[in-house]
């Protein structure tokens, strides 16, 4: 037997939780809310520790079986990442406290995936992955939040320009001649998401360097996405045109079939070769360089978002990743409306953070006739009238 497949019928009942841990890793599956009307598949290698709680009412109806491999290779099994895990939170922990030489450009790393995904599939965040992808987030994701690090997904674009080689031959249609170096280049990420999909900076781009992409030259000996012969060769405006062309292209890999061209005479001197590629990135940034990527007001209401997603209204005590997320939204400057105002009043409330709830007031984000009796008595109770004031 090499792992276990478990298929839970339509039934009603409560409890029966499933639990499976690999090292440095557990997850908590629940499908009793849906178990009326649903059917549940679950799966897991032998290595897999895995444990299912006690159903506390009604039945709960499953069909388990046992995959077992009848030709002479390898068991199956998940791989070991403790070393792994290890030396990740090191570096990221390192690079979390400056540790390491500044480069130019945003501070953000960029990982090419091996499968790319257009920017519709990207609006799913990381259930639009797959293969390897999927595994690498997943082994990331947890060891990055909880050092701070935002993690998202991107669509980085390279533009390579240069002049190309001087054969002495007639350039036919549709014929394009190599190039002799490189001599310009431009790369930049656009549609950044967070890994639930939502949007952190749907249509800016970001320029970017060499030093932001972890693989090392990772566009060598690769076949470029997008080729295009210049006889003028205007370089400055064709790369950006080319990154524009770039965003539209629907697939991922276009021919030169698509680029036609009179017959002419090359010239060295004015003929210049624009290369295009296209990719999917994971992008890595930590928390408190957010502003640093998204625009100030892009951001703003990414950070209402993102608050949102973690739960801030639900929660009774204040986080280092909330406070911080909580700081950008109500800092000087920055004006509220009505449903904004009171979502952070309510958050101040819970945490029986009166600072916080006088913050909201001074800085004129919000005025009294915002405050309705429930939520006046509800800072009554929290913080008493003497510790509060209200404009």
């Amino acid at each position: 037997m090499f792992a276990t497949v478990v298929i839970i019928l339509p039934s009603v009942y409560t409890g029966g939780q499933v639990v499976v841990s690999h090292p440095l890793a557990t997850k908590t599956i629940d499908f009793a809310p849906n178990s009326l009307l649903s059917t549940a598949v679950l799966a897991w290698y032998t290595d897999v520790k895995h444990e299912v709680e006690p159903v506390t009412a009604g039945y709960r109806l499953a069909l388990s079986y046992n995959l077992i491999i009848t030709a002479r290779v390898p068991k199956p099994l998940l791989p070991q990442m403790e070393d792994s895990v290890t030396k990740l939170r090191n570096i990221l922990r390192k690079w979390s406290k400056d540790r390491y030489k500044k480069w130019p450009g945003p501070p953000l790393l960029a990982y090419i995936l091996d499968h790319e995904y257009s920017n519709y599939n990207l609006k799913e965040g990381v259930q639009a992955l797959k293969g390897a992808d999927a595994h690498k987030v997943t082994f990331l994701r947890p060891v990055a939040e909880n050092l701070g690090y935002m993690v998202g997904l991107a669509t980085l674009k390279r533009c390579v320009s240069g002049p190309g080689i001087n054969s002495g031959t007639t350039i036919r249609r549709r014929d394009i001649p190599e190039m002799k170096e490189v001599t310009d280049t431009e790369t930049s990420i656009s549609g950044l998401v967070d890994l639930n999909g939502v949007s952190i900076r749907p249509y800016e781009e970001i320029d970017i360097g060499d030093d932001n992409v972890v693989q090392k030259d990772p566009f060598d000996d690769e076949k470029p996405d997008y080729k295009k012969y210049d006889y003028m060769g205007n370089v400055g405006f064709n790369l950006r045109l080319l990154s524009m062309m770039l965003i539209s292209i629907p697939s991922m890999a276009v021919t030169c079939s698509t680029v036609r061209f009179s017959s002419f005479r090359m010239n060295e001197s004015s003929s210049m070769i624009l290369l295009g590629y296209r990719r999917t990135v994971l992008v890595i940034v930590h928390e408190r360089n957010a502003d640093c990527v998204c625009p100030s007001v892009k951001g703003f209401v990414y950070a209402f978002k993102k608050l949102a997603s973690m739960g801030a209204e639900k929660s009774t005590v204040p986080t280092a990743s909330l406070r911080l997320w909580i700081d950008r939204v109500i800092k000087p400057g920055i004006s509220l409306d009505r449903e904004q105002a009171i979502k952070m009043i309510n958050i101040a409330i819970n945490w029986k953070d009166a600072k916080m709830f006088n913050t909201v007031m001074e800085n004129r984000c919000c005025d009294l006739n915002v405050l309705n009796m429930d939520i006046l008595l509800a800072a009554w109770k929290a913080f008493s009238f003497e510790n509060i004031k209200l404009r």
